[in-house]
């Protein structure tokens, strides 16, 4: 990787907006009583995948770009569990199970689950990004910090790529690859700390 660059994301919303075409017109595409989280866009631009609870459990579901449940139903994707949806250029959809389920799994157009990163500790389920050709990744190191590494779907061979600093974010993690290829972001927490304040009364 020749660049590298880091961003903290802030907290999920049940709800999330599409904007689109240039008068970047806001309007809601999902939203209810339900988590509808994570969503991502399909390779074509036609459809928005996402996460959502509103069966009980977090599912991979899908809508239409540019509808909403007013008039479009979502249609459910997964139904053995998904909770951060990436589509690959050729349809296949790539997705995380949440907190509890170690491994990457994929699912083909065909309805065909597999677990492409058998061994992808439970609770990192952001720390992963598809790319052409494989699968850009990064779990804890037990030297400590980090190991970014590259899954090639064709050949199943994991090539180490580089060490991170710091250690992941359980839960709270996320890496996106540029579309040039160049960079990829990912969750880091460089410092954190409390502060203990008194609180004198006055009498």
């Amino acid at each position: 990787m020749s660049k590298k660059a880091r961003a903290t994301l802030g907290s999920t919303s049940t709800n999330f907006q599409s904007a689109v075409e240039c008068q970047y017109k806001l309007f809601a595409t999902v939203a209810g009583l339900a988590a509808n989280v994570t969503p991502s866009w399909s390779s074509d631009g036609q459809w928005i995948y996402f996460a959502s609870n509103r069966t009980g459990t977090y599912q991979i579901w899908k809508i239409a770009a540019g509808a909403d449940e007013t008039g479009t139903k979502p249609a459910q994707v997964t139904h053995q569990g998904g909770c951060r949806p990436e589509i690959a250029g050729d349809g296949t959809l790539f997705y995380a199970k949440g907190p509890p389920v170690p491994r990457i799994w994929s699912l083909t157009r065909e309805g065909n689950e597999t677990p492409i990163l058998a061994d992808f500790p439970a609770g990192y389920w952001g720390y992963w990004c598809v790319a052409p050709g494989g699968v850009y990744f990064a779990i804890p190191a037990p030297e400590g910090g980090a190991r970014l590494q590259f899954l090639d779907l064709k050949t199943h061979h994991v090539r180490n790529l580089m060490q991170l600093e710091r250690p992941p974010l359980f839960s709270d993690s996320g890496m996106s690859l540029a579309p040039d290829g160049g960079a990829i972001l990912y969750t880091q927490v460089d410092s954190s700390g409390s502060e203990i304040i008194l609180v004198e009364h006055s009498r």
